[in-house]
Order: structure tokens, then C-alpha cells, then sequence
């Protein structure tokens, strides 16, 4: 007979406050209601892998749960009217009952919720998926601690306020396909100071990069000019920018009638590195900055990081 437990998690199967330091939802689950873990203090949550999606009716399942580490080895797919499994909904919960820190996807989840981190407010360390072609919209909208973010190789498009509000400082697109950058992407993203772009990037939305208050420099290797629009840069001083294009387009963007706002534009320096492979601390791993791979010790994913190396549990613990 199936168990409850690992097929249907119902409204508020926990009892508030409950704490454990692994909690794996298993290959079998199905479904999670509202409330499923409500008020759960779990320091290392596991959704094992998966061909199969897990259900959510509501995007309280995880209602003020505080989790330190998740690994998401499979899709969650919402029903109706639901949306954003892992933010607090912090317009009624305040952001300081959330610690939900790291985030390792696994790579075949490809498709991620609309606001799925939205007021993640400790969050600092998402791994994607290298297959993902969308962040979608609100995705990590004041998600005030996020810094180390690998951008997925296959993204094109970064949907309305994904990273509007949030604290990333450096937003680096240039190992990735990305075409469009929807409206507000980066609205008042006030830590960001550098944005990278690839060849592929075509459009930057209404108010994308506005009220970027420390936004210094920007990089695009595009060798067509991106359609940008007047509300682009609102309130962001474009004075205070660099933009560095491949030399032989410095002239084009020049002449554009929104890219000339940008006074000081300038060949991209030839002699940058883009790309270098060193050995991984932990292992014998090799991998690419800008990029990124893993080794497992004994059901333990170690991912290389610029600030220091992140582990997730993979499965149940021996």
C-alpha cells in the first residue's frame, strides 16, 4: 500500500517548527499541498531525481519554511493560480523568517516557476541548469543577497523584473545565448556595477537597467546594435558608464539615437581572457571560469565557486 508520506504531502503535515538536518522528498512523490511544510526548519532539503514532475496546488507549500540547502532533481509543475514554490510571499510574512542560502539544480530541470525566489532574501548561491532558456519573470525579485550566479550556456531570455530589486553585482551573460532582456529585468538593482552581454543579444527592455545606481560598465559583443528604449536607463546616470562593444561597431553605436546617451563608448580590450581552465580544490575536476562542473564524493555535489566551494546532498545519505 502506497504511503501518504511519499505520495501526497497534505495541508500542514508538520508541526510548526519542526526541525531536521536532511529531509528528502523521494522518486515516488507526486504531489505537494499547501502548507506541506509549513514553519519546517530543514537544513539540507532534497527533491530526488525524477523523469516524473512533482504537482504544486498552491505556492505555500513551503510557506515560511526556513531551508539552508536544496537540491531540485526534478521539475515541480503548478497547478492554477500557482506560482513561486520557494518565496515567502513576503507582502504578509516578514523577509527574516526566510533562509532558504543555496541552490543546486540538477540538469533536467530545464523550466523554472514565474517569482519562483522572489524575496529570498538570504539567498547568495544558485546553480542552473545548463539546458534552461528562460528566467522567468520576478524569478529573484528582491532577492537582496544573491552574488554567485552561473548563468545557464542555453538561456535567451530573461523575462520582466527577474533580477528587479535584487543585490546581484556582476550579471555576466557572455557564455550564454541570450537574446532579450525583458522590461524592468534589472529595475533598481541597486548593487549591480557590471553587466556582460553575448554576440546573440538583440533587445534590452523599457526600464530594464533603471534606477542602477552603481552601474559603471557594460559589455556587449554584439555585432549589431540591441534595440534599447528611451525608458532603458531611467534615473541610471549614463554618465558614470563605460561601453565597451567590439571595435569595429564602436562607431555604430555611436550613431544610434539611444546608445549615444552613452558618451564614453570604446573597444572592447583584445588582450581580456575570457575563458581559463584550473584545477578544482576539492577532486581532480577541471573547469571553466565563467563556467562551471562538479565532482560527487560519497553522495556529496561539490561545486566550484568564486567564493569558495558549495555541497549538496544527492539522495539519501548511507
Amino acid at each position: 500500500e502506497e504511503s501518504t508520506c511519499c505520495i501526497k504531502l497534505g495541508t500542514s503535515n508538520w508541526t510548526p517548527y519542526f526541525s531536521i538536518d536532511t529531509f528528502v522528498l523521494p522518486a515516488t512523490l507526486t504531489r505537494l499541498r499547501r502548507d506541506a511544510f509549513y514553519h519546517c526548519y530543514i537544513n539540507n532539503m532534497v527533491i530526488e531525481q525524477s523523469e516524473d514532475p512533482i504537482i504544486l496546488d498552491s505556492y505555500d507549500a513551503f510557506y515560511r519554511a526556513e531551508i539552508d540547502s536544496l537540491y531540485i532533481g526534478r521539475e515541480l509543475v503548478y497547478t492554477d493560480n500557482s506560482y513561486g514554490a520557494f518565496s515567502p510571499r513576503t507582502w504578509y510574512v516578514p523577509t527574516t523568517n526566510r533562509i532558504l542560502k543555496y541552490v543546486y539544480m540538477e540538469d533536467n530541470v530545464v523550466n523554472i516557476s514565474h517569482a519562483a525566489f522572489q524575496y529570498d532574501n538570504y539567498i547568495t548561491y544558485v546553480r542552473f541548469s545548463p539546458f534552461v532558456e528562460t528566467i522567468p519573470g520576478a524569478c529573484f525579485d528582491y532577492s537582496g543577497a544573491i552574488r554567485d550566479l552561473v548563468m545557464p550556456t542555453s538561456l535567451k531570455t530573461v523575462e520582466y523584473s527577474a533580477f528587479s530589486n535584487c543585490g546581484i553585482d556582476i550579471a555576466d551573460f557572455s557564455n550564454t545565448k541570450l537574446e532579450t532582456i525583458g522590461n524592468k529585468a534589472f529595475y533598481c538593482a541597486l548593487g549591480l556595477t557590471k553587466i556582460v552581454l553575448p554576440s546573440t543579444i538583440t533587445q534590452i527592455g523599457d526600464e530594464a537597467l533603471a534606477w542602477c545606481s552603481k552601474l559603471n560598465e557594460i559589455i556587449i559583443y554584439s555585432k549589431q546594435v540591441p534595440t534599447i528604449y528611451d525608458r532603458t536607463f531611467y534615473n541610471t546616470t549614463l554618465s558614470n558608464i563605460t561601453l565597451k562593444v567590439p571595435e569595429d561597431m564602436v562607431e555604430a553605436y555611436k550613431a544610434d539615437s539611444q546608445w549615444k546617451k552613452i558618451k564614453n563608448i570604446v573597444p572592447i580590450e583584445t588582450n581580456s581572457i575570457n575563458s581559463v581552465e584550473i584545477e578544482c580544490p576539492i577532486g581532480n575536476t577541471v573547469y571553466s571560469i565563467g563556467g562551471y562542473s562538479s565532482t560527487t564524493e560519497n553522495g556529496i555535489i561539490i561545486v566550484p565557486t568564486a567564493k569558495g566551494n558549495k555541497k549538496f546532498i544527492k539522495g539519501k545519505n548511507k
